[in-house]
């Protein structure tokens, strides 16, 4: 019923993890498809949908807020990564001196 990303949306994410696992650009396309997801949640809630999955409203409540946590999650990381892109230049570090 689920695919592998919304089963990944449910499940807690660590931003170290992702940091540590992905590239911008992947982190980029899993913020894509996490809000496509949330987007889907929302119409699912909001058109009572659930009901002929057997799902009560408090439980799809519940999996929209573990998404938008996990949003949260890459959003952050991605704005890790975007900094460290800053001080690196072909992936060598690079230091300033303020003289």
């Amino acid at each position: 019923m689920f695919s592998e990303i919304t089963k990944l949306f449910l499940t807690e994410q660590y931003t170290s993890e992702i940091v540590s696992a992905l590239t911008n650009k992947q982190i980029d396309s899993y913020l894509e498809y996490g809000v496509r997801i949330l987007l889907s949640a929302k119409k699912t809630l909001e058109s009572g949908e659930y009901k002929e999955h057997g799902l009560t409203r408090s439980q799809v409540e519940l999996d929209i807020a573990k998404i938008e946590y996990n949003l949260d999650k890459f959003t952050e990381a991605f704005l890790i990564k975007e900094r460290m892109m800053v001080l690196t230049k072909f992936e060598e570090p690079m230091f300033f001196h303020m003289n």
